[in-house]
């Protein structure tokens, strides 16, 4: 982005105004040449944290003022930016969010003709699985909108936690009404956990604490829901202990068992856009492989790298969706169901041409 002499460019001085100031609180006492380093520094820190708060004041309200300018030039240049990625990108991005509108009037149709049919030996597998669906609408929408903006690496952290929902979908899906169950009702574990983490932290935070009331209402429900399925419950997957017959679960064993674990590279390539591991700085989709002898920073958008959040996000939706519409008979829910299929592997192929026409063209 462009320079603005009210704004960034404040930043640019190199701190000559501090010395000088410096220089004038020393000589009022004694000659340059008497002070001892150590008193020099004793003086210095003095100085900075006295004029520190009035000079960050002084900056800020100039930064303030400058503000609505730099903010129209930078929204433009976005502008400009997210035509340039449509002009490379639209018909593959086109494409997905016509196959996301489609999971979604899939789901709400589906609701509409199934909410009748539902009893009190599929009611829990019917919510779960609703649930779970929408929310992995809303994250497709995220993905959308991450890559319309050019944010590869986000889209591709979003589509992780898509492909974890859609693990968890089929596990439920697999297994039924009663462990659909456990997974809406470890909800009060998940409250539970989260209540001491938060009554250690509340403190520092300047937060008041849950009441006694609620701690004890808290308490209670976990403990009788342990009591009911016993002490696994209280563990992060212990909605899936019993299944699988296993005291502490993690979610690759959960992957595993409805053999997603094909899928074990995809997602860890993803989780580095997650957690704050070194390979999250080195290794970027938006990023083209540059020479290694050269630090590349990516701290923005860019318009490459689409191709597999985008696929691997119209994948894991079309199996989600699937997950939900098979809790029906209708033949119309499998033509669907076929149609999201036929989309999907179209999807794939469009944004792995414009990738190729990308990396020919910069080659």
């Amino acid at each position: 982005m462009g320079n603005d002499d009210k704004t960034l460019g404040l930043f640019d001085y190199d701190g000559g105004w501090f010395f000088n100031i410096l220089i004038d609180e020393l000589s009022k006492k004694k000659s340059l040449d008497e002070y001892k380093e150590d008193e020099i520094k004793e003086i210095t820190k003095k100085v900075l944290e006295g004029f520190t708060p009035d000079m960050a004041e002084c900056v800020l309200g100039t930064l303030k003022e400058g503000m609505a300018a730099k903010l129209k030039e930078r929204r433009a240049e976005i502008a400009e930016f997210e035509e340039h990625i449509g002009r490379i990108w639209r018909k593959p991005i086109d494409l997905l969010e016509i196959f996301l509108e489609l999971c979604l009037e899939a789901a709400i149709l589906f609701h509409e003709k199934m909410d009748s049919h539902v009893t009190s030996e599929n009611k829990y597998l019917y919510q779960a699985l609703l649930r779970l669906h929408a929310r992995g609408c809303q994250v497709g929408a995220e993905v959308l909108t991450l890559l319309n903006s050019g944010f590869a690496d986000g889209a591709h952290a979003r589509w992780r936690t898509l492909y974890e929902i859609t693990v968890v979908a089929y596990f439920i899906r697999m297994h039924g009404n009663d462990v659909a169950e456990r997974y809406i009702r470890h909800n009060t574990i998940e409250s539970y956990r989260a209540m001491n983490v938060y009554q250690n932290c509340y403190k520092r935070l300047g937060y008041d604490p849950y009441t006694e009331e609620d701690i004890a209402g808290t308490t209670e429900a976990f403990t009788v829901l342990c009591e009911r399925y016993g002490p696994s419950f209280k563990n992060r997957y212990g909605w899936s202990s019993e299944v699988l017959n296993k005291k502490d679960v993690k979610f690759s064993d959960i992957e595993k068992s409805t053999k997603f674990d094909h899928m074990r590279a995809h997602y860890k390539l993803a989780s580095h856009n997650v957690h704050a591991g070194p390979k999250g700085i080195v290794f970027k989709l938006g990023m083209p492989e540059k020479s290694p002898d050269i630090i590349h920073l990516l701290p923005g958008p860019s318009d490459a790298g689409f191709t597999d959040p985008a696929h691997c996000t119209a994948i894991s939706l079309y199996q989600l969706t699937a997950a939900l519409l098979t809790l029906g008979n209708n033949p119309t829910w499998f033509v669907i169901i076929k149609i999201l299929e036929m989309l999907e592997r179209e999807i794939g192929q469009a944004f792995l041409e414009v990738d190729k026409q990308l990396t020919s063209s910069k080659s």
